[in-house]
């Protein structure tokens, strides 16, 4: 019987990947009356009913397949075969056998007929070849099987012999069958597909044998076939079937979606086909990708949230399958619900994990993972990208080098604490331990910075430390490189068009302020005042300039009308009216002295803290109409700066500006502007003389006295005989007075003389002396209590004056006291008669008991105290400090020599302020002075007069 005979008779090709009902099908077949010929393989523990099988052809076609390097179940099985594999020796060989064993089984077949391998699947040309050759009709019956289940079965097989894989098996279903379609649709030849999955549903495995033996016989089949058929369908067939949370990898989404295509497809709706035919052969359909999730999934993470899965479970897997469906996190770094958020306010929709979609859409698109990313800083950085794209915290967000630095590079710790900064922001010990950092430990930060670019004739401002509407940011504007022309478009509509330009001012904003500078590390333009903040700034991934102040932009200060505007909107004048020989300008009220006597060489606008700035404009014009000042040569002083204008340090950039804190009287400014031109010399030494005294009185009694009072008098003959009345009504009966007279000119010392020859008997012993010499308070003091005799001495100024009880309450305490004390110091009240008759009373100095820290910054002590006279000796007496302040000076001395001092808690002694006091004439006149002076001799002071040139500032001398 020729070849050509049998045109009509057509070979039905059994087809399908491994494990997936293919020999169930063929038993179908059988049952159904299509003829199988040649010897099958018999079954086994895999196939007990047989694999319907010809030895034959499938050992021919398992041995090509090796030849070709593609063994089916090895790595290399999921690649297509070359495309000129069937003109090799070894295919040529191969479709010769073929041929021969095909001619042979043609003589003998009447009816339709069926082959039934797998294999075929991946050679279909050559049996298409051979059968064009021999004039066979050739059908294909494709079975399709879940890929989850043939996965399942795969690995229980093959995965010793073959090293299967549960992604190789899902890339096998895919070849196997991709390929099949393919290759049919080229050679024309009709496909039939068969569900595996419906010979187990009754009613579905009826309609599916009617198909299939119209496809093959077509003819109906008889009932006996159908019966025999569906005997050979039995439910064990079905163990390879787990639950998808069982199984042991997730379906890839392009192998469940052409799983789902193929078992739509029917012989009635070949454009379904066409359709499957389409999609498969898009670009990059040829195999579909295992999805890597690298760095993104943290397998430790994972399995402490799932402690109880199984270690052959891959995590990875397991996520893509229910981990992500119940919440489970796949790294420290991702957070789901701020990712879907994320997606559903740009209208992109998140199906399946979340994780699958940030990796194949997130990564791309610049989608934060986390509430910790800064999505605009992390896209604009190549580097960034490659971080982040490697889970790092780095990449996310421009303080992750700092907080992991911060923590010894542990994420644990790093997270929580850039979560707490961009809620609260940085503290100042926080800055300050990242500043103070090895640099080292922060390269990565540095390599992340933004390059720089120049300033741009248009610029939106962003200013930290400061605001556009003050005349301290305009300042320091005019130092940078600015071109010409220049413009701020900050209240321009169309603002956010302008690119961005960065201040930093002042010291490094901590707290809830600093937060503010994580917008500054997306600018490509950032420039600050303070060489300080450079450094820290590019720890915090803010690559900024320092400004220097020796170049300028003046041009942004000396537009055309604002001479004509600071006229009209500051009502100030204009600098070259104020301009002369030796001018200075004073900004802020320095207190009641500036009402007094006016100095014709100081201009004073006390007023210069109330004007009103209410625009970036007005601002703009008050830094211009201050740098004129200061360039038409007038000497710049301000009075109290504010605590911004210390921070932003707005006077620096205008240059040439005198700072001091009130109080300051107009003839203590020019002392104190000499002093600083002559360089701010150190204070000079201090002498205290010993002067020679003449003795005016004297009188004493053979009892021994319990205390002193040691009164000294220069020209107050008008307040003295107050001061000795009050100690004439001590209620401490043993007390010896001693009057020092320091060179008086006016008759105070006759006035005592007087008083004592009336009132001596009264006191143990009394002393009038007289000084040859002016020598000062201290010189007087320390010949007082040389002259005394009694242990403790009571000191009085002759304006001043004692409460009865004073001396003997005073002295109750110090007996009392241990012998380290060397003071004890009632309450003093402070007195003043106003210029309308009435008096004023307060307490003076705060009535604060002795502590070394009370004295840091101020006296708290007044003069009028009990003073143990072995420790005056052993500090060497008082100390003459010109313009005042002895008694400040002396109980330094007495606590850096180890002595302390105790609180009498009575008001003793009152204070009289008048004019003519010493403290008014002398000590208010010169407060600076001294206090530089006191500040050399006891280091361990924090006097804010005596900070010299950082006076009114924030940095410390």
């Amino acid at each position: 019987m020729s070849a050509n005979s049998h045109q009509t008779t057509p070979l039905i090709l059994v087809v399908g990947m491994h494990r997936s009902g293919t020999s169930l099908l063929g038993s179908i077949l059988q049952r159904l009356g299509i003829a199988m010929p040649g010897e099958l393989i018999s079954g086994d523990q895999h196939n007990p009913t047989g694999y319907y099988e010809r030895s034959d052809i499938t050992a021919l076609q398992e041995e090509l397949l090796i030849a070709l390097g593609h063994w089916w179940p090895s790595a290399s099985g999921v690649f297509a075969l070359p495309s000129d594999w069937l003109d090799l020796p070894v295919s040529q060989k191969a479709s010769r056998q073929l041929h021969q064993w095909l001619k042979k089984d043609l003589n003998h077949q009447n009816h339709a007929w069926a082959i039934k391998d797998p294999r075929t699947s991946l050679l279909l040309p050559l049996w298409q070849q051979v059968a064009a050759d021999l004039n066979i009709p050739l059908r294909i019956v494709l079975s399709v099987r879940d890929p989850a289940e043939v996965m399942v079965s795969l690995l229980q097989r093959d995965s010793t012999t073959a090293g299967m894989t549960a992604w190789r098996s899902q890339q096998l279903w895919w070849h196997h069958n991709r390929q099949l379609l393919i290759d049919a649709a080229k050679a024309d030849l009709p496909v039939l597909t068969i569900n595996y999955s419906d010979w187990f549903v009754a009613h579905k495995a009826h309609r599916q044998l009617e198909t299939l033996t119209r496809f093959c016989a077509e003819e109906h089949p008889s009932a006996q076939a159908v019966s025999l058929a569906a005997a050979c369908i039995k439910t064990e067939h079905r163990r390879s079937r787990r639950h998808r949370r069982h199984l042991p990898m997730a379906i890839h989404p392009d192998v469940a979606s052409f799983y789902r295509r193929l078992t739509r497809l029917s012989p009635k709706q070949p454009s379904k086909h066409q359709k499957l035919l389409s999609w498969l052969t898009k670009p990059g359909k040829s195999l579909p990708q295992q999805q890597q999730p690298g760095a993104w999934f943290d397998v430790d993470h994972y399995r402490k949230q799932v402690p109880g899965l199984p270690q052959w479970i891959n995590p990875f897997h397991h996520y893509c399958l229910i981990g992500w469906r119940r919440q489970r996190s796949p790294h420290p770094l991702f957070e789901a619900n701020h990712y879907r958020h994320t997606c559903h306010q740009q209208g992109i929709a998140v199906k399946g994990a979340p994780l699958i979609h940030f990796l194949k859409v997130g990564l791309e698109q610049g989608l934060p993972p986390s509430s910790l990313a800064d999505s605009k800083w992390n896209l604009s950085h190549p580097h960034r990208r490659q971080l982040l794209q490697a889970a790092r915290l780095e990449g996310l967000h421009p303080w992750g080098c700092a907080a992991l630095a911060l923590h010894e590079y542990k994420l644990s710790g790093a997270m929580p604490q850039l979560r707490h900064w961009q809620k609260h922001g940085l503290t100042s010990g926080e800055l300050t331990r990242i500043w103070t950092m090895p640099a080292s430990l922060l390269s990565t930060a540095k390599a992340l910075l933004t390059p720089t670019t120049a300033i741009q004739s248009l610029a939106e401002l962003h200013v930290i430390g400061c605001n556009p509407n003050s005349w301290q940011t305009h300042a320091w504007l005019a130092h940078l490189p600015l071109p010409t022309p220049f413009k701020l478009a900050n209240n321009l509509h169309n603002h956010l068009a302008a690119p961005p330009l960065g201040l930093v001012l002042g010291s490094m904003p901590s707290g809830s302020m600093s937060i503010n500078l994580q917008a500054l590390a997306q600018l490509s333009c950032v420039w600050n005042n303070l060489p300080t903040n450079e450094d820290l700034l590019w720890r915090l991934g803010v690559n900024s300039k320092l400004i220097n102040t020796e170049k300028s932009g003046q041009h942004w200060l000396q537009q055309d009308d604002d001479a004509r505007q600071v006229n009209l909107q500051l009502g100030l004048p204009s600098p070259k009216s104020l301009a002369k020989p030796g001018a200075i300008l004073c900004l802020g009220n320095g207190g009641a002295a500036w009402q007094q006597a006016p100095n014709p060489l100081i201009w004073w606008l006390p007023g210069f803290d109330q004007l009103t700035i209410e625009s970036e404009e007005q601002a703009r014009i008050l830094a211009a109409w201050l740098n004129d000042c200061q360039q038409q040569g007038l000497q710049l002083v301000r009075i109290d700066p504010s605590p911004k204008e210390r921070v932003v340090e707005g006077w620096r950039a205008i240059g040439n500006t005198q700072l001091f804190q009130s109080p300051l009287s107009p003839g203590e400014l020019l002392e104190e502007l000499t002093w600083r031109k002559q360089g701010a010399p150190k204070p000079c030494q201090l002498t205290t003389y010993a002067p020679s005294f003449s003795s005016l009185y004297g009188q004493e009694s053979t009892c021994e006295a319990k205390a002193a009072v040691c009164v000294s008098l220069y020209n107050y003959e008008k307040t003295i005989i107050r001061a000795l009345e009050s100690v004439l009504q001590q209620s401490l009966k043993e007390i010896e007075l001693i009057v020092v007279d320091d060179h008086s000119s006016d008759q105070g010392p006759n006035k005592v003389k007087q008083w004592l020859e009336q009132h001596a008997n009264r006191f143990v012993r009394t002393q009038l002396v007289r000084h040859h010499q002016n020598a000062g308070l201290a010189a007087a003091r320390n010949t007082a209590f040389n002259l005394a005799r009694a242990n403790w001495c009571f000191v009085l100024d002759a304006d001043n004056s004692l409460q009865a009880s004073a001396v003997e309450a005073c002295l109750n305490v110090a007996t009392a006291a241990s012998a380290e004390i060397a003071v004890v110091h009632p309450l003093v009240m402070r007195r003043e008669n106003n210029d309308d008759g009435t008096t004023h009373t307060e307490l003076l100095a705060g009535g604060l008991s002795w502590q070394k820290s009370m004295f840091l910054e101020r006296n708290i002590v007044d003069a009028m105290a009990l003073v143990r006279r072995v420790a005056w000796n052993k500090v060497g007496g008082y100390t003459h400090i010109p313009g005042g302040w002895e008694d400040y000076d002396f109980w330094c001395k007495l606590i850096e020599a180890g002595y302390g001092g105790v609180i009498c808690p009575q008001q003793l002694a009152v204070y009289y302020s008048h004019s003519n006091s010493m403290l008014s004439k002398h000590t208010h006149q010169q407060l600076r002075a001294i206090s530089r002076q006191l500040q050399e001799r006891h280091p361990w002071l924090q006097l804010a007069l005596a900070r010299g040139l950082n006076e009114a500032t924030d940095h410390r001398p």
